[in-house]
């Protein structure tokens, strides 16, 4: 084996060298072509590239391929001779291109070379906003479906000026959409183009391609823009405007809540237009815009005008002294006779002079006039005063009125009595005639009346024509000079009876609010006494008494002027004595002090009253009475002059007196009211404090001693010399400074004093008035701006930095019960002892949240929590708000006080019945509201009284939003709007 092996490889080694020693040649292949050196794509055009590379030595030609987007193989886009080195290729916009040049050299290619990607991306559409007079929002839309780099793209925005160059405008933000131009001109024309550059060739085109998408900035809006309704009925309106680009305003009119609709055009420079084409029963609102040549303004504010005056006006009812008026409204939103306030004024015909007799509740439908003359000839007219003190058009119109003449009133009384079996004397007040004409009559045997007498002079008749025993009926008319007459009294019956007539009528006062009258009467021939009394008017009975029984108390006296009384006999219904009176006496009660200060100096007592005591002659004297203890009667210790203001009496007794005045009118006492002279030092106030500084209002705080204090004298100590800046009543706990100076430092002092003496000074810090708020990021809130700035002022809402109020952050629970609280004048409270888990003693809130704890506006959950940091829904708002109204004491209108309510139409002295009224105002006005239905049930009343009140107003879609936040600016509308209410 080993030698076969051995054997072999000789062999092939000899095999080998054999073919080593043979010579021949084999063909060699050509080298490959370069690539060119490098490839260059460029924008040739709209959708189109330039490719271009070097030429390749040896080349017979190119091919040229290109792939798009996500493609993964070249395609073959031209065949081109050796003379071309450069194609220009047609693309879509909105695709991404690779290029790749390969020389050939005969038939054969050879090496390749690729392009770097480029992008085919410019905007297909340009869209233009006037977003203000001095900026354009720029928006474009790409092609469909683009194909972007991962890089994205940078729009880059430029503009030119009418009359101007093309200007770099700005870029935007990659991948953006859009574009803010700012710091424009008011007014002008300008053009844009866009590009979009996403980093690689072919990205640099325009578009528009030629000219730039046009547009014109807006023109600003009409300020301060009023709507005041004319006493003829037209709309007057106004507006001011520093724009000098206008070529003409556009004026534009909604008609009760509709679209607004072009209503005038006026001449640029125009501030005012009238509107004539008003209508009454309709709500109209008005904007203003100005228009230049391309240019549009924005629109003014609105102006609201509710143009409602009565449509007619009635009489219901005629008395002698009372005319009875009423009358209806058009059919309108009823929110706007919250608007309309009737005026009422009248004049007696052939006078030339209107007089305002009643100024009404608005949505009021009648009115009573009393006080009248009788038999005297009235002319009304009606109209409807606004908020804004504006006033509708007289109804009826100018030249026209509403014609009344008034009764004539039975203004006598009329007696008789029996002078014997054979004649009657018959008697009315002749005075109460005022000149008038009686006719007496006596009914004959067919009942039917005969006049006995026709006078305007005689005060009494004697009916001689009688026999004994027998019964007589008589009847008064009381005629005027205008010939009206009034109804015939009552029939009076007499019988031919004579009765003794009382003795010795006596008024004796019993008490200031009573007289006692007394008369004697030796007979038995009565069954009792009536008992009549006269004041301003005539006689009127006031009471009657048994047989036997002499006296009788009068207690509903007049509060001043003259009075007398008459009694006479009675005996059944138809025999009567003659009268015995009384003298006529005055029951005018002198006016004596209800207020009474002191000082003490040198052991002498000064009493001091504000109005001198009247002179009453004779008929009044005054006492100053004293008395020591509760418990102790009074005493008189000196005797008053009329006309006197003050009283100097010698303190002989320590400790606390009482004092007051007494007035005896006629053995009559009236007493002055009660000062009370403590009898020692007043003690000092506690917790003296600035509770809320604004920059025009400094609120002073502080605990009242237990001590008796007349009074609190404030200073300000940051002058010199000290000012006295305002005084407070001893019950007060809190003051508030109105002078201070924004961005000054003041400091205060308070000293308590009583009549004997004064505290001890208690001096502040000083303290540093804030600067007048200055907030620049109210631009978004500018409805709100001047509402926040008079509630900073007053201290009530501050800013949540030096420069920044944040109108549009949503508002906790405890930063809205801070400001109604402080709005409201009502005060923090100490901690109460039920513990609240989430409200930190430190915290700057403790107080006011303790006080909506304490007054019941706010409720713990089970784990004792308020919730200080939530924030509070509107909801939420309204309770709080009506509860602290409640708590404060200030008045705000329920539903349906915007027009009567159905049981209770108050006009003077009548009760009226509406069948027409809603059983449920409250839900009738929610009604109102799109959204009614997403009130909270607990919520819904208060809701309702905030719309009543129009501290909610509703949204552009009508929507309360009860659920939902509010804003810091919409917080600061609301409490503004509350202290409007008076």
């Amino acid at each position: 084996m080993p030698l076969l092996m051995r054997i072999l490889k000789k062999s092939a080694l000899l095999i080998a060298v054999a073919l080593l020693s043979l010579t021949f040649t084999l063909p060699v292949r050509a080298a490959l072509l370069p690539a060119p050196s490098w490839v260059a794509v460029t924008n040739d055009s709209w959708n189109r590239f330039k490719v271009e590379w070097p030429a390749v030595a040896g080349a017979t030609g190119y091919w040229v391929q290109r792939k798009a987007d996500d493609a993964t193989s070249f395609e073959t886009v031209a065949n081109l001779q050796a003379t071309q080195n450069s194609l220009s290729d047609t693309v879509t916009n909105g695709h991404l291109y690779r290029y790749r040049v390969q020389a050939i050299g005969g038939s054969e290619p050879g090496l390749s070379r690729d392009a770097a990607p480029a992008a085919m991306l410019y905007p297909v559409g340009i869209g233009l906003l006037a977003a203000a007079p001095d900026k354009i929002e720029v928006s474009w839309t790409l092609p469909p479906n683009p194909w972007l780099p991962d890089n994205g793209f940078t729009p880059y925005v430029e503009r030119r000026k009418l009359g101007e160059g093309w200007q770099f405008a700005g870029k935007g933000m990659t991948g953006a959409a859009s574009f803010t131009d700012t710091g424009l001109a008011e007014g002008w024309k300008y053009e844009y183009r866009v590009r979009l550059d996403v980093g690689l060739s072919g990205t640099l085109l325009w578009w528009p391609p030629a000219d730039g998408q046009v547009v014109f900035t807006k023109l600003r809006a009409p300020e301060k823009i009023s709507a005041t309704l004319t006493s003829y009925g037209t709309v007057d309106l106004r507006w001011e405007s520093t724009v000098t680009m206008a070529a003409y305003s556009q004026i534009e009119r909604s008609t009760d809540g509709g679209e607004y609709l072009l209503l005038s055009t006026v001449a640029a420079g125009t501030p005012t237009f009238s509107d004539t084409t008003a209508v009454n029963g309709h709500i109209y609102r008005y904007r203003v815009r100005h228009m230049g040549a391309g240019a549009v303004g924005d629109w003014s504010t609105e102006a609201r005008i509710v143009f409602l005056y009565p449509n007619r006006f009635t009489t219901d009812a005629v008395y002698p002294d009372q005319i009875n008026l009423a009358w209806t409204w058009p059919a309108v939103d009823p929110a706007a006779l919250g608007e309309a306030k009737p005026r009422i004024e009248r004049r007696k015909t052939g006078e030339s002079v209107w007089t305002l007799v009643a100024l009404l509740d608005a949505g009021a439908t009648e009115y009573r006039d009393q006080g009248l003359k009788p038999d005297t000839v009235y002319n009304y007219r009606i109209q409807t005063q606004y908020p804004d003190g504006s006033f509708s058009p007289w109804f009826p119109p100018y030249g026209q009125a509403q014609e009344v003449r008034t009764g004539i009133a039975f203004s006598t009384g009329f007696f008789g009595h029996a002078l014997s079996g054979t004649m009657v004397q018959l008697e009315w007040d002749f005075d109460a005639l005022d000149g008038k004409t009686i006719i007496l009559e006596r009914y004959d045997e067919a009942d039917v009346p005969v006049s006995l007498l026709q006078s305007a002079s005689e005060r009494s008749f004697i009916d001689t024509n009688c026999l004994p025993g027998n019964e007589y009926t008589y009847r008064l008319t009381v005629r005027a000079p205008s010939g009206l007459s009034t109804i015939s009294s009552e029939p009076l019956v007499i019988k031919t009876e004579a009765v003794p007539t009382p003795a010795n009528v006596v008024a004796t006062p019993a008490a200031a609010d009573r007289m006692v009258i007394t008369w004697n009467y030796d007979f038995t021939r009565e069954s009792g006494f009536e008992i009549w009394r006269k004041t301003t008017g005539t006689w009127e009975r006031v009471g009657e008494t048994n047989r036997n029984i002499q006296y009788f108390t009068d207690t509903g006296l007049p509060a001043k002027g003259p009075v007398q009384w008459k009694i006479r006999a009675v005996r059944g219904d138809q025999v009567f004595s003659a009268f015995a009176e009384t003298e006529s006496r005055l029951l005018d009660v002198p006016a004596l002090p209800t207020e009474m200060d002191a000082l003490l100096h040198l052991g002498r007592l000064k009493i001091k009253w504000s109005a001198p005591l009247p002179d009453f002659g004779l008929f009044v004297t005054y006492h100053l009475e004293s008395r020591s203890q509760l418990n102790l009667s009074w005493q008189a210790v000196m005797d008053l002059l009329p006309g006197s203001t003050e009283a100097d009496w010698f303190l002989m007794l320590a400790g606390s007196q009482e004092f007051r005045i007494r007035a005896d009118v006629k053995d009559l006492p009236v007493y002055s009211a009660t000062y009370r002279y403590p009898g020692k030092k007043p003690a000092s106030p506690s917790g003296f404090k600035t509770e809320m500084i604004g920059s025009g209002r400094v609120l002073l705080q502080w605990d009242a001693p237990e001590e008796a204090v007349s009074g609190y004298r404030i200073y300000r100590l940051d002058v010199k010399p000290k000012q006295l800046i305002g005084t407070a009543a001893g019950d007060a706990t809190s003051f508030t400074d109105l002078s201070v100076t924004a961005g000054s430092k003041a400091q205060y002092s308070i000293v308590a004093w009583n009549a004997m003496t004064t505290a001890n000074e208690v001096v502040l810090k000083p303290v540093t008035v804030p600067t007048t708020a200055a907030f620049n990021d109210l631009g978004s809130a500018a409805w709100a701006a001047p509402a926040i700035r008079r509630l900073y002022a007053k201290g009530i809402v501050a800013g949540t930095s030096k420069t920044t109020f944040s109108p549009g952050k949503m508002l906790t629970r405890a930063e809205y019960v801070k400001m109604v609280y402080a709005a409201l004048g009502l005060e923090k409270a100490d901690r109460p002892s039920a513990p609240l888990s989430d409200i930190p003693k430190e915290a700057w809130y403790a107080g006011w949240m303790y006080a909506a704890f304490t007054d019941g506006l706010l409720q713990p959950d089970k784990a004792n929590r308020l919730y200080p940091q939530a924030v509070i829904t509107r909801g939420e708002v309204a309770m709080l708000t009506h509860g602290a109204c409640l708590t404060a004491g200030k008045y705000l209108r329920t539903p349906g006080e915007e027009s009567p309510i159905k049981y209770g139409i108050i006009s003077q002295d009548a009760l009226i019945y509406n069948p027409n009224l809603s059983e449920n105002p409250t839900e009738d006005l929610l009604a109102r509201f799109a959204d009614s239905s997403d009130v909270d049930e607990a919520y819904r009343g208060a809701v309702a009284v905030m719309a009543a009140n129009g501290l909610f107003t509703g949204n552009e879609k009508n929507q309360l939003l009860a659920q939902k936040g509010l804003t810091r600016a919409e917080a600061a509308v609301v409490i503004d709007r509350l202290l409007a209410i008076k």
